[in-house]
């Protein structure tokens, strides 16, 4: 395991039980305890791209649903994506291309008009492939 994803593992599980139970409907967004573990991880994503890149793969490869794919993908890989794009996006695109579950993920990033129509395309070429975190 990557050491970056031990030193934050008790955030990772924190942020994972959070978003289970926001999307199981048993807490609320803005009332819950465990809220410390999104704010460091968004912290983590817009600040420190380095530290966030494997903590972000583990969240994906440990998401146990949909809701929860699309909480990561609105959240710290949106984040990553649109605030360091320069420095992620080859890792992206090798991600999306050996990864369904990546790939699945990606297609719940909102990037509109703020990225490059160059990078938008190499995003879209998985994500216009790929089912969508919207298909039922």
């Amino acid at each position: 395991m990557d050491p970056r994803v031990q030193q934050y593992q008790d955030v990772i599980d924190a942020w994972l039980e959070r978003e289970v139970a926001i999307a199981e409907g048993r807490i609320s967004p803005a009332s819950d305890a465990s809220f410390w573990a999104w704010e460091h991880i968004t912290d983590v994503a817009l600040n420190h791209p380095e530290e966030a890149w494997p903590v972000v793969l583990e969240l994906i490869r440990r998401a146990p649903s949909k809701p929860v794919l699309a909480s990561i993908a609105a959240g710290p890989l949106e984040d990553l994506i649109l605030k360091h794009t320069d420095l992620i996006i080859d890792r992206v695109d090798d991600a999306a291309r050996r990864d369904p579950k990546f790939r699945l993920c990606l297609t719940g990033v909102w990037y509109g008009k703020d990225l490059s129509p160059d990078v938008r395309a190499r995003i879209e070429k998985y994500t216009s492939a790929s089912p969508s975190l919207d298909d039922e």
